[in-house]
């Protein structure tokens, strides 16, 4: 029997596609769940340079029908309203927020922080930004007590002053998501950015002390995410992806698009894989009027095509992580429609051996491959967030140096 207050709705946007996760918390152990609903749209479902949802009547139609679609599959009475959403980072910004509180109180409580986490978004003086999360590394209580905790059931005489590291992400963006979901009347439980799902689902917390670096492939875009110590350092969007390699397809056989889209699907999976019987297999063929005979084209030539693609798109990831930070001392982690190629870890081994690349491999029970990825690592972030950020502080530490040369190397993009 499942309880309906049990659920969680992840709805996950990012440029390519559009994600729903249904999730019940009656089966969280760890990282451990079952997943009850799934169901994508892939489409454009935002523009690159404006940074808003491209039709929002075309995103409101299809939530709505697999809103439906989940309601009758769990047998559910009530209708959907909370849901966490989970988007790509556009335009992220970090920063330092710092603000005193002249206040008097007989102890400090759960509420009365919230309050305080939500004032501090008027101190991020950024008109084309929104804060979607804050971690606070310093709680300072009267000028005397320092803490990196919650001073939760502390006494305040005159000030509390909390210093804290803020993600924001493109207000247009956010503005298209709200005014969607209130259309739907429902109710934004918490906005989570995509790479903080991608860290929690894809390493341990013992990893996530090192420095790792994520990759996602999608169709169209890939994500390169630098995290240390828990936190974002850096994190960059490249137009680079799975399309890429369809559109290299389509320029060799000219067979149009959506034809070489399915030959890549039907027969690219096996492109890197090496002395196949299936090599000979003819995949295509043109006719040359001028010539009038037939040019075949087989597996074997469709391996070079994409393995070519492939070893490009890795060494213009490895240059610009080397940018970041030495990748020889990193551990460099791949998910996404790449992995989707059999053959590609043996494939990175021969090319990369010197490097530590890690391959996705899904820690949660229900779920293959990668696709749900950053929504049920938001999960697991949205419901351990007091612990993570009190790790965060604790690694950081609290005097004024540590945290300014902390928040000097944090990127701003």
């Amino acid at each position: 029997m499942i309880l309906e207050e049990s659920l969680e709705v992840i709805v996950e946007v990012n440029f390519s596609q559009l994600k729903i996760l249904v999730v019940n918390n009656q089966f969280l152990i760890n990282t451990k769940i079952r997943v009850l609903y799934k169901k994508i749209l892939n489409s454009n479902i935002i523009d690159f340079k404006t940074k808003a949802i491209i039709d929002i009547n075309k995103i409101q139609t299809w939530l709505k029908e697999t809103f439906r679609d989940v309601k009758d599959k769990l047998s559910l009475k009530e209708e959907i309203y909370d849901v966490v959403l989970v988007v790509a980072p556009i335009n992220l910004k970090i920063k330092l927020i710092e603000k005193m509180n002249h206040l008097t109180v007989d102890e400090f409580s759960h509420e009365r922080h919230q309050q305080l986490l939500k004032g501090m978004e008027i101190y991020f003086n950024d008109q084309n930004s929104q804060i979607v999360n804050i971690v606070p590394l310093r709680y300072l209580i009267d000028n005397l007590v320092s803490l990196n905790r919650i001073p939760l059931g502390i006494p305040i005489d005159k000030s509390l002053q909390i210093k804290a590291i803020t993600y924001a992400l493109d207000y247009n963006l956010m503005h298209s998501l709200k005014a969607i979901f209130k259309h739907m009347n429902c109710r934004i439980k918490r906005i989570v950015p995509e790479f903080f799902g991608l860290a929690y689902e894809q390493a341990t917390v013992r990893q996530l002390r090192e420095k790792i670096i994520f990759c996602n492939f999608n169709d169209q875009f890939t994500t390169l995410n630098f995290n240390y110590n828990e936190l974002t350092w850096t994190n960059q969007l490249i137009k680079m992806g799975i399309f890429k390699i369809i559109k290299d397809i389509n320029y060799f056989l000219q067979c149009g698009l959506e034809k070489a889209r399915l030959i890549f699907e039907q027969y690219g999976m096996l492109s890197i894989k090496y002395r196949e019987p299936i090599q000979n297999k003819i995949i295509y063929k043109k006719y040359l009027h001028q010539f009038k005979k037939f040019i075949i084209y087989k597996v074997e030539f469709l391996n070079k095509v994409i393995a070519a693609r492939v070893k490009e798109m890795l060494d213009e990831i490895i240059l610009i992580s080397n940018k970041i930070t030495d990748v020889n001392k990193v551990l460099l982690i791949l998910s996404g429609k790449l992995l989707t190629i059999p053959g590609i870890k043996q494939f990175i081994n021969y090319h990369y051996s010197h490097l530590n690349i890690k391959l996705y491999d899904s820690k949660i029970m229900g779920v293959l491959g990668s696709e749900f990825a950053a929504a049920l690592g938001s999960l697991y972030y949205c419901n351990n967030k007091m612990n993570i950020e009190s790790r965060i502080a604790q690694r950081i530490n609290y005097d004024d140096e540590n945290i300014n040369k902390v928040i000097n190397l944090l990127a701003v993009i």
